[in-house]
């Protein structure tokens, strides 16, 4: 009786968040890990488990204003065929304490889903956010290689972060960046809602005009705006094993963008790697699909796209 009783409250608990993970698999979830990710706190998360893990677990960083629901479409069809598993709901707090549930254990190619609690706080906070979340993922959960998927602003929050804060020796090493409709080198506009309760700081990313750019031989935007300074000057320390696959869009108005994000804007992330054409991908999306919103909800291209190159797998 104790035992049908606990499965049922697994049950609603999982329908809560909306996860759809299996029961039989959830008999196991950790407990909620709360941390700012002190030393101390890793110290702890060292001791609770230190056993490398066998799949590599892919996090999935969502955009200005994004949530957990920005980021299941484009994994969700891989789960349902088989190609990879929920692993873990990551929520990190606004006062900046981490909280985890699932666990990765025994699971195949395992997602990893972030949600960032203020998520207006702005691409430099997001990637010291996901520096701390990292640090108790390698920690906590023995994760020493990692896949990321982001988008939007989170596309720019990854690279700053894999730039500046990726090298320190409690972080996991970073194998393959996904980014999608990335503002690398600033916005073209944001819905007028939107703007309304951005601050001063995040409104100066609005700072790119359609078709009034472009690149040089060398991959830097001719007009280089603040946002895109602050990555070229650390594109050195971009990690050198880590390949990247930049998908964006242009929906073919004329504008050459995805309503959001110019083309050249999110192709300029190629001088910001370092790389050679085998390890540094784009993709052009074109059609209504491909518009800024429509790249993660409902793209089937993005979906395939991302199966085969984390996964080597058809959808």
């Amino acid at each position: 009786m104790k035992k049908i009783i606990f499965r049922f409250g697994l049950v609603i608990a999982i329908a809560l968040i909306g996860f759809g993970l299996q029961t039989a698999h959830n008999q196991t979830l950790n407990r909620p890990v709360t941390s700012h990710a002190s030393q101390a706190d890793l110290a702890t998360n060292r001791a609770v488990h230190t056993t490398k893990l066998k799949q590599v677990p892919t996090l999935f960083v969502h955009g200005l204003g994004g949530r957990y629901l920005s980021e299941t479409p484009m994994v969700k069809p891989s789960v349902r065929a088989g190609i990879a598993t929920w692993g873990l709901l990551v929520s990190v707090k606004a006062n900046g304490h981490i909280a985890i549930k699932g666990h990765l254990t025994h699971k195949k190619n395992p997602v990893i889903l972030l949600r960032f609690e203020n998520n207006l706080a702005g691409e430099v906070q997001d990637a010291e956010w996901l520096h701390d979340v990292l640090a108790v993922l390698k920690a906590k959960y023995g994760v020493t290689k990692y896949n990321m998927v982001s988008h939007s602003m989170g596309a720019y929050a990854a690279v700053y972060y894999a730039e500046r804060l990726s090298h320190t020796s409690d972080q996991p090493t970073l194998n393959k960046l996904v980014t999608i409709a990335g503002p690398f080198n600033g916005i073209m506009h944001l819905r007028a809602k939107r703007l309304l309760v951005l601050s001063n700081k995040l409104l100066k990313l609005v700072d790119d005009k359609p078709n009034t750019n472009r690149l040089l031989r060398n991959g830097r935007p001719a007009m280089v705006h603040p946002e895109y300074r602050a990555l070229w000057t650390a594109r050195n320390q971009f990690p050198a094993t880590a390949q990247v696959l930049n998908i964006y869009g242009n929906i073919g108005d004329g504008s050459n963008s995805d309503t959001c994000v110019t083309t050249v804007s999110a192709r300029s992330l190629r001088a910001l790697t370092g790389h050679p054409a085998k390890r540094y991908t784009a993709k052009e999306l074109h059609g209504l699909d491909a518009s800024h919103f429509q790249l993660h909800n409902t793209n089937r291209r993005v979906q395939q796209m991302l199966a085969w190159y984390l996964w080597h797998a058809e959808l």
